[in-house]
């Protein structure tokens, strides 16, 4: 079953084509990344897949429905600009918020506890969100989206500005939602997070998707282009070799498009180089991502 389905959509401010023809899916239940530079046009499309913007061309849908306020209460969103009153208590504003989401007094206290137990906050409930850190602001904040036990979340950069503790009690907390059925699409402009974090993904550029499914199924759709070198010894120049980066006893190289690795690893040996590991390998994601979103259209 599709949480979310995007088809064919498109948004232009102005002149300027935000998003163009962009189609995908989220499956019920699995983790998607959207992955793109800053600016690519992902939080368009999450703002417009909630209405926030109107789209100018296709279809959006949640649960196969165009939100609207019935579906208010099966969605926690966590939205790109941050929307705390810093003057309020923590715990205060959690519980407003939980209120407002249709919980019970004694729901939203109970809820309010765990969860700041949860993200490691309960020390600080008493305190003003001003007071906290850009990060604990951040775990209020998710706090808030996840609070009244949404079926689906939709996170706009929801790592920003969380150090590496921080990040993996998020990261710990978003895996045991998705072990209870939590459906979860997040935005991010880090490979690294779409990688250990995402079941499928796409990347857009410009607006427009440039990749779309499983991590794997994207590097295969790449020709292996790498060998991953330990050796010891000099490695030789070679006019087969486009590029490479010597750590030492460790080296990545990429080869020209008609090389052959073997031919490499051959004048490697004629060379006197003693290969320990000689690994032929497809594009990583990073590399994958800089090829087809690397450059932004002028």
């Amino acid at each position: 079953m599709k949480a979310i389905e995007i088809n064919n959509f498109s948004k232009n401010f102005g002149d300027f084509k935000a998003v163009s023809n962009l189609s995908f899916h989220v499956n019920q239940g699995e983790i998607f990344g959207f992955l793109g530079r800053n600016g690519a046009g992902k939080t368009t499309t999450i703002r417009s897949l909630l209405r926030i913007y109107q789209p100018d061309e296709g279809e959006l849908l949640i649960q196969n429905q165009v939100f609207g306020d019935h579906l208010k209460n099966d969605i926690g969103y966590l939205p790109e600009e941050r929307g705390l009153y810093t003057r309020a208590k923590v715990i205060d504003t959690i519980l407003y918020f939980a209120r407002l989401k249709g919980l019970s007094r004694n729901e939203s206290k109970k809820r309010a506890a765990d969860l700041l137990d949860l993200m490691q906050l309960t020390e600080h409930s008493s305190k003003t969100v001003q007071s906290l850190s850009s990060g604990m602001q951040q775990k209020v904040q998710i706090i808030i989206s996840i609070i009244h036990k949404p079926n689906l979340l939709i996170l706009d950069e929801p790592f920003r500005g969380l150090d590496p503790i921080n990040r993996q009690v998020i990261y710990d907390t978003l895996k045991d939602l998705k072990s209870q059925g939590y459906t979860i699409l997040f935005s991010s402009h880090q490979i690294a997070e779409i990688e250990e974090f995402s079941d499928r993904v796409i990347m857009i550029a410009d607006g427009e998707s440039k990749a779309y499914g499983s991590i794997n199924d994207i590097k295969m759709q790449f020709e292996p282009k790498f060998i991953h070198l330990s050796y010891q010894g000099t490695l030789p120049n070679l006019d087969s070799i486009e590029e490479m980066n010597d750590y030492g006893n460790r080296a990545e190289i990429k080869f020209k498009e008609h090389a052959s690795p073997q031919d490499i690893l051959k004048k490697f040996i004629e060379a006197n180089v003693i290969i320990e590991k000689f690994e032929i390998a497809r594009p990583s994601l990073n590399q994958i991502f800089m090829q087809l979103c690397g450059e932004k259209k002028s």
